[in-house]
């Protein structure tokens, strides 16, 4: 019995040890987890901003293209109607200048105004994104709270009952002990009458055969 014993309280060792090893186990997988799908997101954020990006400057290039071609398209047609005179010629081509000048600055402005709101809409969505990104992070640690706690909770309950099972155990024993005591003790009573009875009868016996003598 008392081999035994040390032998239990290894495999209980042994038990707990496997029990953590496999609850490490489990927190790094989360860790690694929650780490892949943060850079997975990161990614497709990163190729969504790039394919963006590209669409915005591929309708830019278009634009300017667009309105080099209008401003050369006014040029010729501003030397083809200015037949008359030099001087025709000269108002006709500065006022052409001028209304591209003008066009320009229109488009620089639409351009900076259209790279604000783009700006804005990226940040909105960054803070969004990250947000989101809180608030699952939040949730998954509220999670995590209640299954710590519930685990608490579980050992509190199971060690609460192994102590009333130990002190029930603690209480029985003297009784048993006492109960054996008592059957020893009318055992060895019982013997004991046991033995007056033989010895009785010896006597009885003794004298019998003193007597036929």
């Amino acid at each position: 019995m008392k081999q035994k014993q040390p032998q239990k309280k290894r495999q209980k060792k042994r038990q707990k040890k496997t029990k953590t090893d496999k609850k490490k186990k489990k927190e790094k997988q989360k860790q690694k987890q929650t780490k892949t799908k943060k850079q997975t997101k990161k990614k497709k954020t990163k190729k969504k901003k790039k394919k963006k990006k590209k669409k915005n400057n591929n309708n830019n290039n278009n634009n300017n293209n667009k309105n080099k071609k209008k401003q050369s398209e006014k040029r010729k047609q501003v030397e083809k109607e200015g037949g008359g005179g030099g001087e025709e010629r000269a108002a006709a081509a500065a006022a052409a200048a001028e209304e591209e000048e003008e066009e320009k600055k229109q488009g620089k402005k639409k351009k900076k105004k259209k790279k604000k709101k783009k700006k804005e809409e990226e940040e909105e969505e960054e803070d969004g994104e990250e947000e989101e990104e809180k608030k699952k992070e939040h949730q998954q640690q509220q999670q995590l709270q209640k299954q710590k706690q519930k685990k608490q909770e579980r050992k509190k309950k199971k060690k609460k009952k192994k102590k009333k099972k130990k002190k029930k155990k603690k209480m029985e024993k003297p009784k048993q002990q006492k109960q054996k005591d008592q059957k020893q003790q009318q055992k060895k009573k019982k013997t004991k009458k046991e033995e007056e009875k033989e010895n009785m009868k010896q006597q009885k016996q003794c004298i019998i055969t003193s007597h036929g003598r």
